[in-house]
């Protein structure tokens, strides 16, 4: 890409990039909003600057003013979309453990079914190892899911805290596959009714696997 474009980045990325959803600037807002647009058009690896700063009726120049870089950009954008998903599962409000991991699952699911572009930017934005990830990103992570081990805990007190953790690693990361490949709309595209009844299945099944061993 020709010009400020092609600008190599400093290393980490800029402060602008670690506030959240509430403390952008107006020029920072605009930017995010456009860059949202371009990845729900597009998918985040078409997204160029320019194309970003034209629909914001900036320059390109403006988003390394703004943010430092391209990807300090889309950065804020996946914090963003990150804060919307924990939204979305705090209003998960299920007293037994299990339910709430089956409402939790539907939820997730869901939330991906109406963004799908920006759900997937989440998980597939790639940046050079010269790049840092902003710590508030990974700490706005670790939040969003920190729900799933706090069900585990409920219902299996005795585990020490590593178990859960990595319980909860595999839980996640199959309930995410599961989503993955039943929005798939190439190949193996499943409707969205069947999608929540698949889910709630596996957590059945997950739990009731686990119950024998780890139960009180």
């Amino acid at each position: 890409m020709p010009g400020r474009a092609q600008r190599k980045s400093s290393g980490s990325l800029n402060p602008a990039a670690e506030t959240d959803a509430f403390k952008l600037t107006d020029l920072q807002a605009k930017l995010v909003n456009a860059a949202a647009e371009c990845v729900r058009e597009h998918g985040i690896h078409a997204v160029r600057a320019r194309d970003v700063a034209a629909l914001a009726g900036y320059s390109a120049g403006m988003i390394y003013h703004a943010f430092g870089d391209l990807y300090d950009l889309l950065f804020t954008l996946n914090q963003q979309t990150c804060h919307r998903l924990d939204e979305t599962l705090q209003k998960v409000e299920v007293e037994d453990p299990r339910r709430c991991l089956e409402q939790m699952a539907i939820a997730y699911l869901r939330f991906a079914h109406a963004d799908k572009q920006l759900w997937r930017a989440m998980f597939e934005l790639r940046v050079g190892p010269e790049k840092i990830v902003p710590e508030t990103y990974k700490a706005n992570v670790m939040t969003t899911f920190a729900r799933i081990p706090a069900a585990l805990v409920r219902l299996f007190p005795k585990l020490a805290s590593t178990e859960i953790d990595t319980l909860s690693r595999v839980m996640f990361s199959s309930v995410h596959g599961i989503v993955v490949m039943g929005l798939d709309e190439t190949f193996v595209a499943v409707p969205l009714a069947g999608l929540e009844a698949q889910l709630c299945g596996f957590v059945e099944i997950f739990v009731a696997g686990l119950e024998p061993t780890y139960a009180q």
